[in-house]
């Protein structure tokens, strides 16, 4: 028995059969989980071999590893998505409630003081017999309290809630009907998405997420299309159908290289995985606008009061101005995305020394009046370049144009060329009042038909001392 030699073999692991050996058992370890048939053969001394005889048996994955495990991975990131969405749906209601309370406040205030000016009105003309050496005098007092309470509380206060809180909740509305939409798609999605993708596959996949979801947008859209073309060109390479749609999509989360590693999940014609993954980082991407608005927002509200008397609270600091027109941009992401195309081009350029929320209004007022003057289609451009101790910031549509009627008129407070009803005629107006008070100067240059570009200078400070 001594002298019968064996030979081996582990089908699932080794690539071949063993050498003839005199020991009667061969060990393994360290095995991977998977399923294996170990297989051994005898010969005795006069050569004669013996039946092949088989043994199969199977080394299971670790709990960790098993489908209910990333099935419970799965249902813990939906809980925490769900999560995230309540969380800022309160946050959103709590500024809604704090904003509506103060708009009535505001409101029920200034309603105050017009009884109180028509009360004036009536005691003024029930006088005007017996004063008619002093009407004309009384006329002109008359209007100019009227045109100061219009100016300090309706022009400040009012219109600065009505026309600067739209763009915040504007955003915020955006969002919320984002999440709610992409919610739902993912909610009908994942459990087919689910069901079809290996294991490798939804590996890929929960990776696909998380790096979209860390990684920065391109700085402009120059380099979003440079990235989008090249990526196109690299999937049409290698024959993945879709090439357009995919480069598009990955550009927008922000997946533009080392796209090879994504390959096996791209090309996967059982499920549109990418439009899941997707969804999902559009999802954590629209809750982080929604706290950017919320914040934004209520230091708007906070900023009223200062503002009510011309004179701002805020200090001054250094401050960058392409990022806080990044900052703006980002709020307005839905608005721009289909319909508009986006050109910016922005230089290096020196901090200067200003009221950087007072700057992001300006930003904000320029955008949403060129927004209103495309009716919501065409080409925004945006540019900053540093020409000696100025900083230019141009902001371009391709609207309407300014009528040459009303083209002097265009800063003057409560002058509108939309219908009765849809703007306060304070964008404008509250615009230039910030550059003059930044020492600055904003022209523009408009062409019917073809659309308008404001013009904006401001200059390179040092920092003002106070007296």
């Amino acid at each position: 028995e001594d002298q019968n030699m064996y030979q081996y073999i582990l089908e699932g692991f080794d690539n071949e059969w063993s050498n003839w050996t005199l020991a009667g058992f061969k060990e393994y370890s360290n095995l991977p989980d998977g399923n294996y048939t170990f297989r051994v053969k005898a010969r005795n001394i006069y050569g004669i071999e013996s039946d092949e005889a088989q043994y199969r048996f199977a080394i299971l994955p670790p709990w960790y590893r098993t489908i209910w495990a990333y099935i419970g991975y799965i249902v813990a990131l939906i809980i925490l998505v769900y999560g995230v969405i309540m969380i800022n749906l309160r946050r959103l209601r709590k500024a809604n409630y704090l904003l509506e309370k103060a708009v009535k406040e505001r409101t029920e205030e200034i309603m105050r003081q017009k009884e109180e000016i028509s009360e004036i009105n009536e005691n003024l003309l029930l006088q005007q017999e017996e004063l008619k050496t002093t009407v004309e005098t009384l006329y002109d007092m008359q209007e100019h309290l009227i045109k100061s309470e219009k100016m300090a509380n309706l022009g400040q206060l009012i219109a600065g809630i009505a026309h600067e809180i739209n763009s915040p909740l504007g955003a915020i509305k955006a969002s919320v009907n984002d999440i709610n939409n992409n919610s739902r798609e993912i909610l009908l999605q994942l459990p087919e998405l689910i069901k079809k993708l290996n294991e490798k596959e939804f590996r890929l996949f929960l990776e696909l997420v998380s790096r979209s979801s860390q990684v920065s947008l391109p700085s402009n859209s120059k380099e979003e299309r440079f990235f989008k073309r090249a990526l196109q060109k690299k999937l049409e390479e290698i024959n993945l159908p879709d090439a357009a749609y995919k480069a598009d999509t990955l550009v927008d989360m922000g997946i533009h290289d080392d796209i090879d590693y994504f390959i096996d999940i791209l090309g996967n014609g059982k499920i549109n995985s990418l439009q899941v993954a997707y969804n999902l980082s559009q999802l954590i991407k629209n809750g982080r606008t929604i706290e950017t608005a919320i914040e934004r927002a209520s230091k708007m509200v906070q900023a009223l009061k200062g503002y009510s008397h011309n004179a701002s609270r805020e200090e001054k600091a250094e401050a960058n101005i392409t990022e806080g027109i990044i900052t703006v941009l980002t709020l307005f992401q839905n608005q721009l995305k289909y319909r508009i195309q986006l050109d910016t081009e922005f230089e290096p350029v020196p901090k200067i020394y200003c009221y950087p929320d007072e700057l992001n209004q300006v930003w904000t007022n320029l955008i949403t009046n060129a927004i209103d003057a495309m009716d919501g289609k065409g080409r925004l451009s945006i540019s900053v370049a540093n020409q000696g101790e100025w900083i230019i910031v141009k902001v371009g549509d391709t609207g309407k144009g300014i009528p040459a009627e009303v083209q002097t008129r265009i800063f003057d407070a409560f002058f509108s060329t939309k219908p009765a009803g849809e703007g306060s005629g304070l964008g404008l107006f509250i615009t230039k009042e910030i550059i003059d008070k930044h020492g600055g100067k904003i022209v523009f240059e408009t062409k019917a038909g073809i659309g308008t570009t404001f013009i904006i200078s401001l200059p390179v400070l040092t920092r003002i001392h106070k007296n």
